[in-house]
């Protein structure tokens, strides 16, 4: 549901990601544009706005099916230091303060030369229930 405790850059995200996985599946541009209609609908009934499907409807028109195929080339490593948080809606004015004040850390000479760039930030999954309830690997009393 769009309604989802999620962040909204990956709720935003998922209708461009759906409607790309159906152009590469569908070899015909009518049955692109048949199932792509039902899958507004889908995303209509999830209680998505209507501007986030059809942005991610049109972005998935304007690629050809054969450079869906294609894979992706992957950018270059950088030298960012990470910043991991757990994900909260209220974070991301930590997230904010961090890269806001983050050329003390570049301006400071014993700091400079670790932090010559902003920080990387970036958000990890909190633990749920599930993660309490399942073990991983079975455990024997020997």
């Amino acid at each position: 549901l769009y309604s989802s405790s999620h962040p909204s850059h990956v709720k935003n995200s998922i209708p461009f990601s759906q409607f790309l996985r159906l152009r590469r599946l569908c070899s015909d541009d009518s049955d692109f544009f048949h199932k792509s209609e039902s899958m507004c609908q889908f995303f209509e009934k999830r209680g998505y706005p209507a501007p986030v499907f059809q942005a991610g409807h049109h972005r998935a028109q304007l690629i050809d099916r054969r450079s869906s195929l294609q894979t992706s080339q992957r950018k270059e490593r950088s030298d960012r230091i990470p910043f991991t948080l757990t994900f909260h809606p209220h974070n991301h004015s930590v997230k904010s303060i961090i890269l806001k004040n983050s050329k003390l850390l570049q301006n400071d000479p014993e700091t400079g030369t670790i932090f010559s760039q902003p920080p990387l930030v970036s958000f990890k999954r909190d633990k749920n229930i599930g993660n309490f309830l399942v073990r991983s690997s079975f455990q024997t009393n020997d």
